[in-house]
């Protein structure tokens, strides 16, 4: 499974490994997206359709056209996931971005609702944003926004809930199952 990153880097490098699981990762990391390059809108449209990228990963410091990223990755999302990281989360990150690349920055709602928008998932870190690829990389896209909690203890069970609701994903009731039916 190939995984595609866009980000703030000066020169293209591809890094493949074998992960936990004994599968083969790559992801390619794109040069220069400061804006005075190749935009992540381009590269979003050059990976739309191509069937080596399973999922799509994004370091963002700002949206120069978040119109036309809101179209693209709308359409993206229904074919594959797009993870983002965004800096400058923070005022004082949300300066240094400016002073980075001069763009100006965009309120963090501003941005979780552009993501939310365009079926865009949002790591908190770059960790993150890799273990939801190696996640997604090995499973399909959900045909839903519907999930089901099953737990064998109540707090991870309340902490899963809080998450998926956050995210905008339903929690469906299920009705408490016998072991015998588990067990099958």
């Amino acid at each position: 499974m190939s995984q595609a990153f866009v980000g703030s880097y000066r020169t293209t490098l591809g890094v493949f490994y074998e992960g936990r699981d004994g599968r083969p990762y790559s992801w390619t990391f794109n040069n220069d997206m400061n804006g005075d390059g190749v935009s992540g809108n381009d590269l979003l449209l050059h990976w739309e359709d191509d069937p080596a990228i399973g999922v799509i990963l994004m370091y963002v410091e700002n949206f120069g056209n978040p119109r036309r990223f809101l179209e693209i990755a709308s359409r993206v999302t229904r074919k594959k996931p797009i993870i983002v990281v965004k800096s400058g989360r923070s005022r004082v990150g949300a300066r240094a971005a400016s002073s980075h690349t001069g763009a100006l920055a965009a309120s963090d709602a501003a941005i979780d609702a552009l993501l939310s928008q365009a079926g865009v998932l949002r790591a908190g870190s770059v960790e993150e944003l890799f273990d939801l690829a190696m996640a997604f990389g090995g499973q399909p896209l959900p045909r839903t926004r519907q999930a089901a909690v099953l737990t064998n203890s109540g707090g991870p069970g309340i902490l899963a809930a809080d998450a998926l609701e956050a995210n905008n994903i339903t929690v469906q009731v299920v009705h408490r199952p016998s072991n015998s039916s588990i067990a099958r």
